[in-house]
C-alpha cells in the first residue's frame, strides 16, 4: 500500500469531501510516500526530534488538516524536508513525496474555502 496526499474542501450541504486533486502543479501528484513511511519517515526519531507533531501522528492515524492545522502542517512539512538527509543517505523520494504535500497544502490553502483542508494516509 501507498499513502496519498490530496487536497480537499468539504461540500456545504453534505459536508463529504471534495477532491481539489487536480489543481495540482506537475510534476506533482497524489503520492504520499509508502505505508511505511508512516513510521520511517514521518514518524521518524528525527521528526520527532524535531518537535513534530501531525507528521508523527500518521504512526496510528491519518491525517485531516484543517484551518490553523494547514499551516501548522506546511511548517512540518518544510522542516522535516531540510532533515531529510538525515533520514536517508538519498533523500530524493523524500523531498518529492514531501513537495506533493507542500503543492496539496499550497492548493487547499489558496482554493479560499474555509473548509479547504489535506488528507494524508
Amino acid at each position: 500500500m501507498t499513502l496519498m496526499v490530496r487536497p480537499y474542501m468539504r461540500d456545504p450541504v453534505t459536508g463529504e469531501e471534495v477532491s481539489l486533486g487536480g489543481r495540482m502543479a506537475p510534476p506533482c501528484n497524489e503520492l504520499g510516500g509508502f505505508e511505511c513511511w508512516r513510521t520511517e519517515v514521518y514518524g521518524s526519531a528525527v521528526a520527532k526530534a524535531l518537535g513534530l507533531r501531525l507528521l508523527p501522528s500518521l504512526t496510528s492515524t491519518d491525517i485531516y488538516a484543517e484551518g490553523e492545522d494547514l499551516d501548522r502542517l506546511r511548517q512540518e512539512a518544510e522542516m522535516l524536508r531540510a532533515h531529510a538527509h538525515q533520514i536517508h543517505d538519498d533523500p530524493s523520494s523524500i523531498y518529492f513525496r514531501l513537495d506533493n504535500l507542500l503543492e496539496a497544502i499550497g492548493v487547499a490553502m489558496k482554493s479560499g474555502d474555509p473548509s479547504a483542508g489535506v488528507y494524508l494516509g
